[in-house]
């Protein structure tokens, strides 16, 4: 496979990332709600913990997926055609860093 298909799926991934994290965001917010508004007997017992299975079943998935990017990356760098520029980029509105990264890949220069 040719490297922008490692590209897009680290594109993919990142999307990926943020829906599950977003997904456990809502699960929380559920779980607030439940737990505020509900007296608890069986079904509610039930339904925080099919809640909490699926947040760790998100958190898991986040886990697996970070590891898949890190290998994606390496995979990326070491075979790219790498164009490196440096750039200034802002931290917050005073403070800025100064970064090396690829136009291709968009992956850091690595010492």
């Amino acid at each position: 496979m040719d490297i922008f298909f490692y590209i897009e799926m680290k594109k993919r991934n990142e999307i990926l990332i943020k829906q599950l994290e977003e997904t456990i965001t809502s699960y929380n917010d559920i779980m607030s709600c439940i737990n505020e508004n509900c007296e608890y007997t069986y079904s509610t017992v039930e339904l925080i913990n099919f809640y909490n299975d699926l947040c760790e079943d998100c958190e898991y998935q986040i886990k697996q997926v970070n590891i898949m990017n890190k290998s994606n990356d390496t995979i990326i760098y070491e075979n790219c055609k790498h164009n490196f520029i440096t750039d200034i980029i802002d931290i917050d509105p005073e403070k800025e860093k100064t970064i090396c990264y690829c136009t291709v890949c968009e992956l850091t220069k690595r010492d």
